[in-house]
């Protein structure tokens, strides 16, 4: 499946070239960011009627989640808490 990234202004007609590729293709994942992902894949519903297995809208988060549930061989990702953890530890041994 190939990669395809649509740049642009606001306005030149990124999403409905997106949209037009997403719905000829036989097998598509369309990513959006986290805070688009249920409208864009409501909409998308709408124009296609249905979404099949093989047409998935991922946000960012999910689709690493799902890379890492297919490839990862069950590695876990970092949380908030370990995040901050860490940071604090580079952030000590900085100022040591």
């Amino acid at each position: 499946m190939p990669l395809t990234i649509y740049t642009g202004r606001a306005g030149a007609g990124k999403r409905e070239r997106a949209e037009k590729s997403f719905m000829a293709a036989e097998k598509a994942v369309f990513v959006v960011p986290e805070q688009a992902s249920h409208e864009e894949e409501q909409r998308l519903t709408a124009l296609l009627g249905v979404l099949s297995s093989d047409k998935k809208v991922l946000s960012f988060r999910r689709m690493a989640r799902v890379v890492l549930a297919k490839h990862g061989k069950g590695r876990k990702t970092i949380t908030g808490a370990g995040k901050q953890m860490l940071a604090a530890m580079v952030l000590k041994e900085q100022n040591e």
